[in-house]
């Protein structure tokens, strides 16, 4: 069967195209795994958490309610931070989560495996491009204890827990599970940076510095 000349040209046209789709969709890598993620997990003693709470929706105040729960200061107890970072292709495209729990007074002292109580937990989850409009999820006391183990490595902490976290704007809920096993960088507060809990919000509060 013979083709007219404008449909050898269209034929053509298709093929060309279909090689070009071809050879992009072999060497493009899928979303997952050409994310990067760092997570970081960092032991502060004689440490508490900064609470405040922000009600008035504006850029200003989800900037810091995206923050609260996560400062740390000068304080008598103890503090776990859990800092995780997913950087995805595109723009607008990474993601945070900030875990912070502080601990009784003495926590770190324990030289055996162990389970500690949990004093205060806060949660925050969200896109780098989009919490500033209130487009991240929260929640407050949603873990009771952590484990404790020794290993050669250091303090390993394991953190599992399942709950409902808040979206900051609209209020919708979604299921969140978080399982956290990683051995702890001990720091002080005097060293930390915006995000891993320096007092102070601003954008540098929601990726590594």
């Amino acid at each position: 069967m013979w083709l007219s000349g404008d449909d050898a040209m269209k034929l053509v046209a298709l093929i060309a195209i279909g090689l070009v789709l071809t050879s992009f969709v072999l060497q493009s890598p899928t979303w997952a795994e050409s994310s990067l993620t760092k997570l970081d997990c960092l032991a502060v003693d004689k440490a508490e958490l900064k609470l405040e709470q922000y009600r008035e929706p504006s850029a200003e105040t989800y900037l810091r309610k995206a923050n609260s729960g996560h400062e740390i200061i000068f304080g008598r107890s103890e503090v776990v931070a859990f800092r995780e970072f997913k950087d995805y292709p595109g723009i607008d495209s990474q993601v945070f989560t900030k875990v912070t729990l502080q601990l009784p007074a003495g926590a770190f002292d324990s030289k055996s495996d162990t389970e500690i109580n949990v004093v205060h937990s806060y949660y925050t989850n969200g896109s780098t491009g989009f919490f500033h409009r209130g487009e991240f999820w929260t929640a407050q006391d949603f873990v009771r204890k952590v484990a404790f183990t020794r290993s050669s490595g250091g303090l390993v902490v394991t953190l599992n827990a399942t709950f409902a976290a808040k979206k900051a704007v609209g209020g919708d809920a979604k299921h969140v599970t978080l399982n956290y096993s990683c051995a702890v960088r001990s720091v002080s507060v005097g060293q930390l940076n915006p995000w891993e809990g320096k007092v102070g919000t601003d954008f540098n509060s929601f990726a590594p510095n």
